[in-house]
C-alpha cells in the first residue's frame, strides 16, 4: 500500500497543523483534527478490506488485528474530537488499545529475533522503538481506567523514544553493520 504514503504524509502534516491551531484556541483546529481522524479511519478501513481480500499466512493475521484496532481507535478519537459519547466507549477504546498492545509486543519479539542475527545494535533499536509505541498505547488505554499510571507510562514512552533517537544518531554507522559470522540474506 505504498500508494497511500503521500496521503499519510499529508494527514500527519494536517494533524500537526490542527494541533497547533487547536492549542492557539482557533475553532478550525478541532475541525481539522476531526477530519484527519476520519480520514485515518477510512484509510485503515481500505487497508483492512484489501488485507481481507488477499491470501494471508498465519504470521500476517496480526496485521488484520492491528488494522481493526486502528480503525476502532481512530473512529473513537474522531467521536471524542467532536464531543460525541456513547455507553461503554472507554471499554471499547481500552479493548482495542490492549489488542494493539499485544500485536506490538508480538511484533517486538519477532523483529528483535530477526534483527538480532544481523546486528545486536539494530535489534536493540527496534526493541526501543516498539517499546516506545507499547508504552504510549498503554498510556492512552490507562488514561480512562487508571489515570495515575497513565502519565508515567507516557513519560516512559517519551524517554524510550528519546533514547531510540539518541542512540540511532550517535551510532548510525555501526547500527547497520552485519555480524561477520552471519551472511546477510535480502
Amino acid at each position: 500500500m505504498k500508494k497511500f504514503n503521500t496521503l499519510y504524509y499529508l494527514l500527519f502534516v494536517l494533524l500537526i497543523f490542527g494541533s497547533f491551531a487547536s492549542m492557539a484556541q482557533n475553532d478550525y483546529g478541532i475541525k481539522i483534527l476531526g477530519t484527519v481522524a476520519i480520514a485515518f479511519c477510512i484509510l485503515f478501513s481500505i487497508h483492512l478490506i484489501s488485507f481481507i481480500n488477499k491470501e494471508n499466512d498465519k504470521r500476517e493475521k496480526s496485521n488484520g488485528f492491528e488494522l481493526a484496532s486502528l480503525i476502532v481507535l481512530s473512529g473513537i478519537l474522531t467521536l471524542r474530537v467532536f464531543y460525541i459519547r456513547f455507553p461503554f466507549v472507554e471499554l471499547i477504546f481500552g479493548t482495542a488499545g490492549l489488542l494493539l498492545i499485544f500485536v506490538y509486543i508480538n511484533k517486538l519479539v519477532r523483529q528483535y529475533k530477526l534483527n538480532e542475527v544481523k546486528s545486536s545494535l539494530m535489534a536493540g533499536l527496534v526493541g526501543l522503538f516498539h517499546a516506545s509505541i507499547i508504552f504510549y498505547l498503554a498510556s492512552m488505554v490507562l488514561a480512562a481506567f487508571i489515570p495515575s499510571f497513565s502519565e508515567p507510562a507516557g513519560g516512559a514512552a517519551f524517554a524510550l523514544l528519546i533514547a531510540f533517537v539518541a542512540i540511532a544518531l550517535l551510532r548510525r554507522r555501526s547500527c547497520c553493520v552485519v555480524k561477520k559470522s552471519q551472511p546477510l540474506h535480502l
